[in-house]
């Protein structure tokens, strides 16, 4: 079966502080409805199961407010905390801008020096070599800002 939006709303209730789904309508066991719904998983992402199938909670949160997901998009976690299921916090992202959205270290102490690159689409883009590890951050965070805008690695 699908999961729809209208589908979500006859099962779920929103808590908009926390990004929580709590059960309205659960199918099998009385017992579970006004608990929050779904299971935190070993990845870091809470599952909520539907049908005997795990569905990820920002995506569901996600249908709940938006409806369906285009195909071959994704849902990002804006701030980089799986945890963070807020409708604020999620927004839609292909592939690579989930990926550039993801904590990096970005450089290497090489040489008695800390020498900056990253990946960009599959290319290694060669930033430069600084003294301190704080003008290496620096450089990462605007090469980040400059290729990548509002997904950038923080």
């Amino acid at each position: 079966m699908k999961i729809t939006k209208e589908y979500l709303r006859t099962r779920f209730a929103y808590k908009r502080k926390t990004g929580e789904l709590i059960w309205k309508n659960h199918l099998r066991k009385a017992r579970y409805v006004g608990t929050v719904a779904g299971t935190n998983a070993v990845d870091g992402y809470r599952r909520v199961y539907l049908f005997k199938k795990p569905y990820p909670l920002h995506r569901l949160v996600w249908i709940f407010f938006n409806g369906d997901i285009p195909d071959g998009l994704e849902i990002d976690h804006i701030d980089g905390d799986k945890s963070n299921n807020r409708i604020e916090n999620l927004r839609i992202a292909t592939r690579n801008q989930n990926m550039w959205n993801r904590k990096a270290k970005g450089y290497r102490f090489k040489d008695n020096r800390f020498e900056v690159q990253l990946r960009h689409f599959g290319k290694y883009i060669y930033v430069g070599t600084f003294k301190t590890e704080d003008e290496a951050k620096e450089a990462y965070r605007k090469k980040c800002v400059e290729l990548r805008g509002e997904f950038t690695c923080t």
